[in-house]
């Protein structure tokens, strides 16, 4: 199968896993590039598939945006307008560096001038996926999840 038809496939199958869900039941889904112990496994951008995705009838898109490797929020523009909420996983948990609430605010800017006010803030991944967890020690942890609490007016405006 060629990359389009995989894409197709989880498409079609996803969507139709979704028909007949409970009545006020949310599904979310979160694209994750990997998380062994503090390291990604997969690199690229969401260009491809993005536009394929959005079209699943999900209620959020959690999606890494941590580094360099995720590229532009442009591929996710097909959710302006949608009543998807577009969370944006800014929040490291593979470096122990801290973010800025300057950064964070920037980058909440460009999201929401691409893909709308329904957005969210998030870590990009959990703090431990596997049983040995990332590389940042607990305080580290908290002092991450403490920003993310600090600045949740960011996406408030």
């Amino acid at each position: 199968m060629t990359r389009t038809q995989v894409l197709e496939w989880f498409r079609r199958v996803s969507t139709e896993a979704l028909e007949g869900r409970p009545e006020g039941m949310t599904i979310a889904t979160h694209f994750c590039k990997g998380n062994f112990k503090g390291n990604h496994l997969f690199e690229g951008f969401y260009d491809s598939v993005a536009p394929v995705i959005a079209q699943v009838p999900y209620d959020g898109f959690y999606v890494e945006y941590d580094d360099e490797r995720s590229g532009s929020f442009e591929p996710w523009a097909v959710l302006n307008g949608s009543s998807a909420t577009f969370v944006a996983g800014l929040i490291s948990t593979k470096s122990s560096q801290m973010e800025s609430h300057s950064d964070l605010e920037r980058r909440l800017d460009e999201v929401r001038a691409i893909v709308g006010d329904n957005i969210a803030l998030s870590p990009q991944c959990g703090f431990a996926s596997v049983e040995e967890g990332n590389s940042i020690d607990e305080e580290t942890q908290w002092a991450k999840v403490d920003l993310l609490v600090a600045n949740r007016d960011l996406i408030k405006r």
